[in-house]
């Protein structure tokens, strides 16, 4: 596949990212006088399909939301060539929600308002199959993941294990998409993703006094060298990872980690976001598609963030804190 068979689906997203909200927007939000009159702002824009509703909830938020993300989805699926590797950005949905169905089949608990979409495969085929323990059914996507983690489960119910397992089969899943489509840039990001969840792994292990043994096993086997440093930090305390990343490179997510946890991964997303605005203006590739995707999912999040504040009467100030980089 050539990098020209996108010309067209990169024009015609081109008119999709016109349409996206952007700092403005927010700031606007922010200053309404509640949740009810932001969600009818965004209606009124024909977010989320434009489907007229009254007042402002959860589910409502959520739902609009949902719809926006599906339909952005669709439309550049419906544009662009069919063997486009733009579904490797749903994976971590995929994965996530797998490990949420898993835990939900063990304990008996509720499973369905967790649920992360877009997804490649729907969650209620996925929890029927698990439930059943009939993982020869699932997708090879999922399968063997599920499988190993299924049977950890019932060996030995360690839930943290578990999530090891699901994690490094996602990480390894799109290091592969991104290896068989030989993209310098969809490698570059996943490597990336990897690196930021190997620091924000050592963070929180290191918070929970965690042994070293099994913060070796929590990490991701990434090219970076740092990983083996990480893992050394962690085992002493939260201030040795700090300097760890500092040692790697990385001052400014050390600078942070030294704030708190919430304003390190902050800075994870929005270190992600400033490599996906690389490709926000090559005319030819999947690449635009793929940053134009995660830019929308970035937009979801910040609206998310406004619309649950406004309903639950949140400073503005402090909303204003929790913003991460929009992508336009």
């Amino acid at each position: 596949m050539k990098d020209t068979d996108f010309a067209y689906s990169v024009a015609y997203m081109r008119t999709l990212e016109n349409k996206m909200l952007d700092q403005a927007d927010i700031d606007a939000l922010l200053n309404m006088p509640g949740a009810a009159e932001a969600v009818k702002f965004l209606v009124d824009r024909n977010y989320g399909g434009g489907d007229k509703v009254s007042g402002a909830s959860k589910d409502i938020i959520d739902e609009l939301l949902k719809a926006e993300l599906e339909q952005a989805w669709q439309e550049i699926r419906e544009a662009c060539p069919k063997d486009a590797p733009i579904d490797v950005l749903l994976y971590q949905n995929d994965f996530q929600n797998l490990k949420t169905i898993l835990k939900a089949v063990f304990d008996n608990s509720e499973w369905k308002h967790l649920m992360l979409y877009p997804s490649i495969n729907d969650p209620e085929a996925v929890h029927k199959i698990v439930s059943e323990n009939k993982m020869d059914e699932l997708p090879e996507l999922l399968r063997k993941p599920a499988q190993d983690a299924y049977e950890l489960l019932a060996r030995t119910h360690d839930g943290q294990r578990a999530e090891i397992v699901i994690d490094k089969a996602a990480f390894a899943a799109m290091q592969k998409e991104a290896e068989e489509r030989k993209s310098n840039f969809l490698y570059g990001w996943v490597q990336l993703w990897a690196t930021l969840s190997n620091m924000k792994t050592a963070l929180r292990m290191a918070a929970a006094k965690k042994d070293k043994t099994f913060i070796s096993e929590s990490m991701l086997q990434t090219d970076d060298a740092g990983a083996d440093a990480l893992v050394e930090a962690a085992a002493q305390d939260v201030q040795a990872v700090i300097g760890a990343f500092s040692a790697n490179g990385f001052e400014d997510g050390a600078e942070a980690a030294g704030q708190s946890i919430s304003e390190f991964e902050k800075w994870t997303d929005n270190k992600l976001m400033d490599y996906v605005r690389a490709a926000q203006y090559q005319s030819f590739g999947f690449e635009p598609l793929l940053a134009y995707l995660y830019g929308k999912k970035a937009e979801a999040q910040a609206l998310r963030i406004v619309l649950y504040g406004l309903l639950n009467h949140i400073p503005k100030s402090t909303l204003k804190e929790r913003l991460r980089d929009l992508y336009v």
